[in-house]
C-alpha cells in the first residue's frame, strides 16, 4: 500500500495537557517516519501554519 491509496487520519489537535505544540508534532512525526496522511482539526488561529 503506498501513501497515496491511504486515508488520512483526522487528529483533534485542540485535546490535551500541551495541545496543540505537542498534538501537531506527533502528527507530523507521523506523517515524515510513518507515511501516515494527517489532517489536524482545531481552531485555526491556534494552530497557525501548520
Amino acid at each position: 500500500m503506498t501513501t497515496a491509496d491511504r486515508l488520512p487520519v483526522a487528529i483533534d489537535a485542540m485535546g490535551g495537557d500541551r495541545a496543540p505544540a505537542e498534538i501537531v508534532a506527533g502528527a507530523i512525526r507521523a506523517r515524515d517516519e510513518l507515511g501516515v496522511p494527517v489532517v489536524l482539526v482545531g481552531r485555526p488561529d491556534e494552530l497557525g501554519d501548520t
